[in-house]
């Protein structure tokens, strides 16, 4: 968690986190399927469709990926953050259950 700590004070008191962005190439068939694309435009219907000889690969498209570096690795941001959320989500369930007892019924 030293890493989010540090991540935390960049944006907070030193001007903003600083992202290691990298292109990632992805067969142009699956950006439909990503999680930030509407679910109706994951129908076939609306995808492009591809037609090629047999062997022929797939077409690729290039999209942004964004990485937190230190001195122990990089990390994908959104990688970074679930573990950090799902940290915090943990701590508060501990707390809860130790300072709010469930009430009788």
């Amino acid at each position: 968690m030293d890493l989010t700590n540090e991540l935390r004070l960049d944006e907070a008191k030193r001007g903003g986190a600083n992202a290691l962005v990298e292109w990632e190439e992805v067969a142009l068939h699956g950006l439909l399927a990503l999680t930030d694309v509407e679910p109706w435009r994951q129908h076939a219907a609306y995808g492009g469709h591809v037609f090629a000889p047999p062997g022929v690969p797939p077409p690729k498209a290039f999209r942004q990926t964004y990485y937190f570096e230190d001195e122990v690795g990089k990390e994908e941001v959104t990688a970074l953050c679930k573990r950090y959320l799902d940290f915090l989500d943990k701590m508060l369930n501990d707390f809860s259950a130790e300072n709010y007892p469930a009430s009788p019924q």
